[in-house]
């Protein structure tokens, strides 16, 4: 049995139903996760996830043939697939404020339900308070005191998108400085 397995490892391998060139211990890339979800939630006919995993795996394919990202490989940079994913649950967090508004408080959970699933995929995030100690810091490391030297101040800070959203980042150094301004 030791000798098949040096002479033929393709075979030795497909035998033990893994590829020869495949790692077992390799974790996952957030896209392949919803691949598999996706291949999961078809077989178990479960059409609120299915629909939400086709809409995350639409948006990364249009982010990948987006004109500004060709040639990148999109798909295995979590930075980027984990940035997408944060601009979803952003886009149904103002969904939430809107139904919420109009007293839509059913479409507002549905809502809700598909933020907590997209959450799912992503690393563990920064708190608003994480994300303002950051900030502090680094307005008073610069001495910054306007809004237009936000630029400077997020390449100080040098948060990873994959753990904070741009957008959120911004909005706390918007109201720390207009805090700064006013006084």
């Amino acid at each position: 049995m030791m000798l098949k397995k040096f002479l033929c490892p393709q075979i030795y391998s497909a035998a033990r139903g893994m590829r020869f060139y495949s790692d077992p211990a390799a974790p996952l890339s957030i896209y392949d996760k919803l691949r598999n979800d996706m291949k999961v939630s078809m077989r178990a006919k479960n059409m609120e996830d299915l629909t939400i995993i086709r809409s995350l795996l639409s948006d990364i394919t249009y982010a990948e043939k987006n004109a500004k990202n060709k040639g990148k490989d999109i798909k295995n940079d979590e930075s980027i697939v984990s940035s997408l994913l944060q601009t979803a649950i952003l886009q149904r967090e103002e969904s939430i404020r809107e139904y919420t508004q109009v007293k839509r408080d059913d479409l507002a959970s549905k809502e809700q339900k598909q933020i907590d699933f997209i959450k799912k995929y992503l690393p563990p995030q920064l708190t608003a308070e994480e994300i303002t100690k950051i900030a502090s810091d680094a307005v008073k490391a610069l001495n910054a005191n306007s809004v237009k030297q936000i630029p400077a101040l997020l390449k100080e800070m040098n948060i990873d998108p994959s753990i904070a959203h741009r957008t959120r980042v911004v909005e706390v150094l918007k109201g720390i400085l207009i805090g700064k301004e006013s006084k």
